[in-house]
């Protein structure tokens, strides 16, 4: 419930390092969202800093697990990739 209002909020920061984004629907219960970010150090600013909405999330969402509460997976991948070049996978 905490993602639709944490992309809301990275597209208002037009200087938070986000530079795209796309959701991709691969099953009934199975979302995707690839972000695409200007340099991992905004990334991994946005992800920690205690005043926006991710990291609150994230906190709130491993409590949750701890209690036994919540049955979602997810997973985090980050890829680098130097200017110039590209990936695919």
């Amino acid at each position: 419930m905490a993602m639709g209002p944490m992309l809301a909020e990275l597209h208002r920061d037009r200087d938070g390092g986000l530079l795209g984004a796309r959701q991709l629907l691969a099953g009934p219960r199975e979302v995707h969202i690839v972000q695409y970010w200007g340099s991992k150090e905004k990334l991994l600013a946005h992800a920690t800093a205690p005043d926006r909405s991710h990291r609150p999330a994230w906190s709130a969402f491993n409590r949750r697990l701890r209690e036994g509460r919540g049955r979602v997976g997810f997973g985090h991948a980050t890829y680098v990739v130097p200017a110039g070049a590209h990936e695919a996978t």
